[in-house]
């Protein structure tokens, strides 16, 4: 571990930059971090072969993607507790019970974020409850056609392709 000799708080708003001067020897170098509060990712089986996602329009990117349920755990949360509640949200799907498939940390260079992926089966079909700024539309999705389109590189998400491996592996 290097010394960190000097913070700087750059930003401060839903997201964090700060600047960290790291001392190597003689030598200093500045390592920008970002700092995101902590998500989860739901990948929501409606039964063993059918899957519901979204369609969510990403600003950054100016598109509207396939996704996986995701969001922030908000504070004094815990990550199951978010899973549930964005599930709902986005969705209206509930689901009593969500599995942790992995926590991974998707931009280790960068940011300190964590990401909890979870499985959420046994759903019941509810009232979601989207946020203002959500421009979603819910997908069902047959889970074996989802991993073919995969394979054919259709979709761009991450956290999508991510939270389908974890689930083929656990």
């Amino acid at each position: 571990m290097k010394e960190i000799i000097r913070t700087e708080d750059i930003y401060d708003n839903f997201i964090k930059l700060r600047a960290e001067t790291v001392k190597y020897g003689d030598e200093e170098y500045i390592y920008d971090v970002l700092t995101i509060n902590d998500g989860v990712c739901v990948l929501p089986f409606i039964s063993e072969e059918e899957l519901v996602l979204v369609k969510h329009y990403r600003h950054a990117i100016r598109k509207i993607i396939l996704e996986a349920v995701t969001g922030v755990i908000d504070k004094d949360e815990t990550p199951e507790d978010a899973a549930k509640r964005e599930l709902k949200e986005e969705t209206g799907y509930k689901a009593e019970k969500v599995e942790l498939l992995s926590v991974l940390t998707p931009y280790p260079s960068l940011s300190d974020h964590k990401m909890y992926f979870f499985r959420a089966k046994d759903l019941v079909k509810g009232k979601s409850n989207k946020e203002i700024t959500e421009e979603i539309r819910t997908v069902k999705i047959n889970y074996n056609k989802l991993l073919e389109e995969i394979r054919e590189n259709k979709y761009e998400s991450m956290v999508l392709h991510t939270a389908l491996f974890l689930n083929q592996i656990k």
